[in-house]
């Protein structure tokens, strides 16, 4: 088959794709379903649904289409969850139904990366975006206690730790699982991650959240990539860019050797200042919170 006719078949598998989500949208919406279930079922069916073609679009989608059409699943649901008869359930607790609204994406997301993993043979292994976001979470939930937040801004930072790297299923395979250091025009192709996600949880009304994600990779300095919005300076953004670094530090990856959770908080330490927030560095060394989160995930 010449590239031309690949293009076609591609293309026209894209169009067949958006047939059936649309199906399978408008059926999750119908009256007759809505009559047979409780309107938490609902919301639940509907998110399964669209992640689960999501799931199925990125097994045959160029990677280059697949940001754009992330952000159009993402405004579908958003317009959905924004009728006020889908989000009665939650109750009148801006908050809860905040967090709540996270959780299920955060779930479907899990699914996602999860599909991801097994295209290049990354399940339980360091390369898993699954495992790698789960702990980054938890990194990132034990330092936001630690510095005195509350439980549902940790809460809010765990979730935004699992939802982090989703905009990385947009990333080639060969790169993701590439056994050495990454050429700049490599780089380039991960650099816009934090966007994808970030802008995924903007479309679900999630802005917080979102923000926190989005910033995952900006530095203290002033320096990295990501959401250039937010500032460097405050707390709720820098843990993140922490908690992931930690784990890729203590745990390495294919083209380097992990260093440890004692080795990691030493770089950490070395970096305070520059990469990582002096205040969230302190809190990982007094407490010993990064240490301990990791001792207890590895038994």
């Amino acid at each position: 088959m010449d590239s031309k006719e690949q293009g076609s078949s591609i293309d026209e598998k894209v169009d067949n794709f958006g047939v059936e989500y649309r199906r399978l949208v408008d059926a999750s919406c119908s009256h007759d379903m809505q009559t047979e279930l409780t309107e938490a079922e609902i919301l639940h069916y509907y998110l399964d649904t669209a992640m689960a073609v999501v799931r199925n679009a990125v097994s045959f989608m160029p990677s280059e289409n697949i940001g754009p059409f992330l952000r159009s699943v993402g405004q579908d649901i958003s317009n959905y969850l924004g009728r006020e008869d889908h989000l009665k359930f939650f109750g009148e607790d801006e908050v809860k139904r905040y967090l709540e609204k996270g959780r299920q994406v955060a779930d479907q997301v899990k699914f996602v990366m999860q599909i991801k993993d097994s295209s290049f043979n990354g399940e339980g292994t360091l390369l898993s975006l699954v495992r790698h976001c789960e702990d980054t979470g938890a990194y990132g939930r034990s330092l936001a206690y630690g510095m005195g937040f509350s439980a549902e801004e940790a809460e809010e930072i765990f979730i935004a730790g699992i939802i982090h790297d989703f905009g990385k299923i947009s990333v080639p395979d060969k790169i993701i699982a590439k056994p050495a250091a990454l050429t700049e025009e490599e780089r380039a192709k991960i650099t816009p991650h934090p966007l994808y996600g970030a802008q995924l949880l903007r479309d679900l009304g999630l802005q917080r959240m979102a923000d926190i994600v989005g910033a995952h990779h900006r530095y203290y300095d002033g320096s990295g990539y990501g959401l250039e919005t937010t500032d460097p300076k405050d707390p709720r953004y820098a843990i993140l860019c922490l908690a992931d670094a930690f784990d890729v530090i203590a745990n390495g990856r294919p083209y380097k050797k992990g260093l440890g959770p004692e080795g990691a908080m030493k770089i950490v330490q070395e970096c305070s200042g520059t990469q990582f927030h002096p205040e969230v560095v302190n809190t990982a060394v007094k407490t010993g919170c990064l240490v301990d989160e990791y001792k207890r995930r590895a038994a």
